[in-house]
């Protein structure tokens, strides 16, 4: 992975480190909401969703299409959704569940 690609995956883990954010994505599988749909959706205020739908389009995940004053909002493809069925299952393969510390044995 070249350095470039590494810094992109950083910021690309950084916009998706948060659950809202999550539940944006998963929303948006259905298709182009504006923010007003998607903050009645997830049941936060629209300046929240606006917050939050700025890091994930200036991540790259998003993508915006503009008609005047309207702003739709996308998914960029469908590999970001993809990305997190793998984490998905690598949650579930390794009993990953919750937010509890994992014990580590150190020995």
């Amino acid at each position: 992975m070249t350095d470039s690609v590494r810094a992109r995956v950083t910021i690309l883990f950084g916009a998706l480190a948060n659950e809202t954010r999550i539940q944006m994505i998963q929303t948006l599988e259905a298709g182009p909401k504006s923010v007003g749909d998607l903050a009645r959706d997830l049941g936060i205020q629209q300046s929240s969703a606006s917050q939050h739908l700025a890091i994930l389009t200036r991540s790259g995940v998003l993508q915006v299409e503009r008609n005047g004053s309207f702003r739709l909002y996308s998914l960029r493809g469908p590999r970001i959704p993809k990305i997190l069925e793998i984490i998905e299952e690598f949650c579930e393969v390794h009993r990953l569940g919750g937010t509890e510390p994992l014990e580590v044995d150190l020995d």
